[in-house]
C-alpha cells in the first residue's frame, strides 16, 4: 500500500506491474477503488499506478483544496516515484485532471486516454451530478456501502467536503479546458459510450476530439458513458494499441 506526504498531505495510491506507465485517475468523489478491477488485466502490460485523489479515498481528507491541487499532486506523484513521463488514463473528472496535467506539465504526459471526458462544467450535468452526489444520505445502501468502502467511516464527510470543493468557481475556471485543450499536442485517446446522459455529454468527446489536434474518438455503440467499465476487454485492447504505437514510435 503505497504512500507519501506530497505537496503537505497524505497520498495513497496502488502500484502493479512493469513496463510502460500508465497512471489511471478516478471519478468525483470516488477513490482508485473504482479503478481497481482493471489493474490485474492492465498490469499485465504496463506498470499501472492508481492514485487517490486528495480529499477521497485513502488519501488526506481535507475541506478544501487549491484549483491546481489535483494536477499539482499528480505531478509530484510522477516526481517522487522517479517517472520522467507517462500514460494517463482519466475517467470523468479525472479525465478533465488528467488532461489539465497535459496542460500544465506537458512532459510528463506521454499520451491521454479520456473516457467519458468532461471538457467544462455545464448547468444540466451540474445539476445531475448535485442532486446524484448531494443526496448521498437518501442513497440505496449498497451505493452506502461503496462509499464507505471507497473512503472509510468517515465517508458522509468526505462527500460533504466534496461537494464543497466542487462549488468552488476558482476550481470549476481552473478545470474549464474549452480553449486550453486547443493547445495540447499530447496524443490522445478519447472513448466514450453512445447513450446519452447530462453529466458526462457526449458533445464533450466530439468537442475534444476537434479541439485536441492529436487524437482519435471511439464512441461504442449501445454503451453507457464509461467505456472501460461497460467493455473492459475491448477498452483494453482499444489502449495497448494506441500506447504500443506510441511506445514503438
Amino acid at each position: 500500500m503505497p504512500h507519501a506526504i506530497l505537496n503537505g498531505h497524505q497520498h495513497y495510491w496502488e502500484d502493479a506491474g512493469s513496463g510502460p506507465t500508465l497512471v489511471m485517475v478516478h471519478g468525483a468523489a470516488r477513490s482508485g477503488r473504482m479503478l481497481i478491477s482493471h489493474l490485474g488485466p492492465l498490469s499485465r502490460h504496463y506498470r499501472v499506478i492508481i492514485p487517490d485523489l486528495r480529499g477521497m479515498g485513502r488519501s488526506a481528507h481535507v475541506p478544501a483544496i487549491p484549483p491546481s491541487a489535483w494536477i499539482d499532486d499528480l505531478a509530484a506523484l510522477l516526481r517522487h516515484l522517479a517517472l520522467p513521463a507517462a500514460h494517463l488514463y482519466g475517467v470523468s473528472l479525472g479525465a478533465r485532471v488528467v488532461l489539465r496535467t497535459a496542460i500544465d506539465h506537458p512532459s510528463i504526459a506521454r499520451s491521454l486516454i479520456l473516457d467519458a471526458p468532461i471538457i467544462a462544467n455545464e448547468a444540466e450535468g451540474n445539476a445531475a451530478l448535485n442532486a446524484n452526489i448531494g443526496g448521498f444520505d437518501s442513497m440505496p445502501a449498497d451505493q452506502r456501502a461503496d462509499r464507505e468502502a471507497s473512503h472509510g467511516a468517515d465517508w458522509r464527510e468526505v462527500m460533504r467536503n466534496y461537494m464543497n470543493i466542487r462549488s468552488d468557481p476558482g476550481l470549476q475556471e481552473h478545470l474549464n479546458l474549452r480553449e486550453l485543450a486547443k493547445r495540447v499536442e499530447t496524443p490522445a485517446f478519447i472513448m466514450r459510450g453512445d447513450i446519452p446522459e447530462p453529466v458526462h455529454p457526449l458533445a464533450h468527446a466530439a468537442e475534444l476530439r476537434a479541439s485536441l489536434r492529436n487524437s482519435r474518438l471511439w464512441i461504442r455503440p449501445n454503451t453507457v458513458h464509461t467505456v472501460i467499465n461497460a467493455a473492459p476487454d475491448e477498452a483494453y485492447a482499444q489502449i495497448t494499441a494506441f500506447t504500443s504505437a506510441l511506445d514503438a514510435a
